[in-house]
């Protein structure tokens, strides 16, 4: 979880709370998401000899076997099998219980 810290005018964290997300803060970063990837492919379909994307790096076997490992001991869903699926299994966690999406 996220900390938000109130700070004096010296700069000097006064106190931290839990920072809360609300579902704004989702669709923002949902926008924020579609956004990038529109411009990419506008990028990469005008430029294409010059465009350079950013590709991430497949996910860590290790740690796809710990996340795995993690989900079967709590009895939770999770496929890793594919990029794809795993992505589904979450999305299906965030839709059906929020709490239990922040801690996976």
């Amino acid at each position: 979880p996220k900390v938000s810290f109130e700070l004096d005018d010296d700069l000097t964290p006064t106190s931290a709370a839990p920072y809360v997300i609300r579902d704004s803060n989702r669709l923002v970063e949902e926008y924020m998401l579609l956004a990038n990837v529109t411009v990419a492919e506008r990028v990469s379909r005008v430029f294409p000899a010059r465009a350079m994307l950013r590709r991430h790096a497949p996910p860590s076997e290790r740690k796809l076997a710990e996340l795995d490992a993690f989900a079967s001991a709590h009895g939770i869903a999770v496929d890793t099998s594919s990029s794809k699926k795993l992505h589904d299994s979450l999305r299906a966690i965030a839709e059906t219980d929020k709490d239990m999406f922040d801690l996976v």
